[in-house]
This record gives C-alpha cells, sequence and structure tokens, in this order.
C-alpha cells in the first residue's frame, strides 16, 4: 500500500506543480521568508521535496522511505497535517536556515539518517 501511495503523491506533487503556481525558489532562500508564503505554496513546495527525499531514499534505503510515508504523507495524497505542522514548528525554530535543511533535520529526527 505504501508503495503505491508513494507513486500516487509522486503523481500529485508532479500535477500540482504543472496546475499551481509556484513561488521561485532561491539559492539564498531562508526560513523567515518561507514563513511569508501561503499555506498552500507552503505545502506544494515541502510535498515536492518530501516525495524527492523518499524516492532517494527508497533507492538506498527502502525502510527510510517508508517511514517517511508514514510520518509526512496524507492518505488521501499530499503531505499530512502531522507532517506539515511537524516541519513548520522546526522551520520556525531554524529561521535562518533554507527550508529544504530543515526537512532533511526533521526527516532524519523522525526516521533516522540517509
Amino acid at each position: 500500500m505504501i508503495r503505491t501511495f508513494r507513486y500516487g503523491a509522486a503523481k500529485l506533487s508532479l500535477l500540482a506543480a504543472l496546475v499551481c503556481p509556484q513561488v521561485l525558489v532561491a539559492d539564498g532562500l531562508t526560513g523567515n521568508q518561507f514563513l511569508t508564503w501561503y499555506r498552500g505554496d507552503q505545502a506544494i513546495y515541502l510535498l515536492t521535496q518530501l516525495v524527492m527525499a523518499g524516492s532517494i531514499a527508497a533507492r538506498v534505503k527502502p525502510p527510510l522511505s517508508d517511514c517517511i510515508a508514514d510520518n509526512f504523507f496524507a492518505e488521501t495524497g499530499g503531505i499530512s497535517e502531522a507532517g506539515y505542522d511537524r516541519v513548520l514548528d522546526n522551520v520556525r525554530e531554524f529561521t535562518d536556515f533554507h527550508p529544504s535543511s530543515v526537512l532533511v533535520v526533521t526527516i532524519e529526527a523522525a526516521c533516522g539518517s540517509f
């Protein structure tokens, strides 16, 4: 079920990227800037990053990929409320860092290292 869900989440992420306009992400993005984005833009960005992380993990460490799916994806597709809140809490705590870096640390705290 998790494998099917991951593929569904990847398709959802691609569709969201094509349909919803996204804020361009510069190298200098910080948590402070990320927190000013609309919630939907934040969720799409995080979902895209989570799908990428889950895909990498599936190739190098499959149990990590399953943990990412269990902790951050909603059963109906997209990022779960608990996963979103967990990441946003950490972004609020580490506002000087890039949200992707904070996301990696959040994943590793929940699931172990890559």
